[in-house]
């Protein structure tokens, strides 16, 4: 990443303006990106671009998730993890990038599990070896040459309006439903509720989350979770006075279903539950919300 007095000097400017001047986009891009290759351009202004550079260069960027995307379900990030480092090969993804030059950061709208899970193995693969506690993702940086030097393509915007990218992000979206809590216009009184709920059952809980799109019963995953919280939080007009109450409720919910076990639940899904003490993904979200 270059950090020439010149680039600062062009940019400063435009330091507070949502958009910059399209003369400097080839600027910021050769500023953050000084491997990079543009592939193709979609527009005459040259404002969106697919680029390639390399892993190295995308996680030393200033990168952060964009305001109304989820964030990272962790349990999801390391399966992709552990599956990009067996795999042995270069990252055959795309991500969606978006420039925020009041920020000066570039916004995820697509690819922050993948991103996550590529830190995660740059953190892990950058110890020394210890053989008292294994890493799964291997040591001493022996990732650096077929991982993190290859190459990564890059969807990438500059000067787009929060209607395009909102535009953008639904379409990318549409074969893994995002909660609602992400799409709707919520409060961050809302989200940081519901986030915080949705960390302290993933703790208690643990083995009950799965990274899977469809987990099977007793288990959920992370937006499912957060769907369920989303409609409970409307449905009882919850605030940040009287959030307790989901935690009560759902408490109660729990010990429905343990004294009214679902008809043909399996014995290994009932001893799960026993060994838990959590019996509330006996049911999908729908019943639960009529319990509830």
């Amino acid at each position: 990443m270059s950090s020439s007095s010149s680039f600062r000097s062009a940019m400063n400017p435009y330091s507070k303006s949502e958009f910059i001047p399209n003369n400097l986009i080839s600027e910021v891009l050769s500023h953050y990106f000084a491997g990079h290759k543009i592939c193709h351009s979609f527009d005459t202004n040259h404002t969106h671009f697919i680029i390639k550079t390399t892993i190295n260069e995308l996680l030393q960027a200033p990168i952060a998730n964009w305001n109304f995307n989820r964030p990272p379900d962790l349990l999801r990030c390391r399966d992709i993890a552990t599956s990009i480092y067996n795999s042995k090969l270069p990252v055959d993804s795309l991500i969606y990038l978006s420039f925020n030059n009041e920020k000066q950061t570039f916004e995820i709208l697509d690819g922050i599990h993948r991103i996550s899970a590529l830190k995660i193995i740059k953190k892990e693969n950058g110890k020394r070896m210890n053989l008292i506690v294994p890493n799964d993702f291997g040591y001493d940086n022996d990732a650096e040459p077929w991982l993190f030097n290859s190459y990564i393509i890059i969807n990438i915007k500059f000067n787009a309006t929060i209607s395009d990218k909102i535009q953008t992000f639904q379409n990318l979206n549409k074969s893994n439903p995002v909660p609602e809590l992400y799409i709707n216009d919520n409060s961050k009184e809302k989200r940081v509720i519901i986030e915080n709920i949705t960390k302290q059952y993933q703790k208690l809980f643990k083995s009950h989350f799965s990274a899977s799109q469809n987990p099977t019963v007793p288990n959920v995953n992370r937006d499912q979770f957060i769907d369920l919280l989303d409609k409970i939080y409307d449905k009882y007009d919850i605030s940040n006075e009287n959030k307790d109450k989901i935690d009560e409720l759902l408490t109660s919910a729990n010990t429905f279903i343990k004294n009214n076990i679902p008809p043909k639940t399996t014995k290994k899904s009932i001893e799960k539950c026993a060994e838990t003490g959590c019996y509330l993904f006996m049911y999908k979200n729908s019943k639960l919300l009529e319990i509830i």
